[in-house]
């Protein structure tokens, strides 16, 4: 019969993975509030220029949180974004169904080729339009919120 090793109950990885000051395991929690503003009666939310799992809860509760003013339409402004993984498609998504429980138009700024890709390899502009540039998001926000 073969000898069968227990697991320890507590093991201790802090030695093995010591979090440092630099780069804390966890997101800090005096990330400054993320900009948001009106634009032609759009809200628009400013995005920061890396989007991972670090800044994922941040940007996901300002989000809800301007969605809940019942905006007639936002506009999540990424033109400033380098670098998003799949937290900035979580976030997407979760702001998308918000939204659409809400009818609030949901529209994309989204300047980087690298960052465009990423949202259509996810399919993301299958269920939204993704803009070059601010000013174009912007405007087909305003055109399909009925606003001239």
């Amino acid at each position: 019969m073969p000898e069968t090793v227990g697991i320890p109950e507590m093991m201790d990885f802090s030695a093995v993975f010591p979090v440092c000051e630099a780069f804390p395991m966890r997101p800090p929690y005096d990330l400054p509030p993320l900009p948001v503003s009106t634009v032609q009666g759009c809200s628009v939310v400013t995005l920061p220029a890396d989007i991972d799992m670090l800044v994922r809860d941040h940007i996901t509760a300002t989000l809800h949180q301007v969605l809940q003013e019942g905006p007639a339409a936002m506009v999540i402004d990424m033109t400033a974004t380098s670098f998003c993984d799949s937290a900035g498609i979580s976030v997407f998504m979760s702001a998308y169904r918000r939204a659409r429980e809400a009818d609030v138009g949901l529209h994309l700024a989204i300047a980087n080729p690298r960052v465009r890709r990423v949202f259509h390899l996810a399919g993301i502009d299958l269920v939204t339009a993704i803009h070059a540039t601010l000013d174009e998001a912007v405007h087909a926000a305003r055109t399909a919120s009925g606003r001239p």
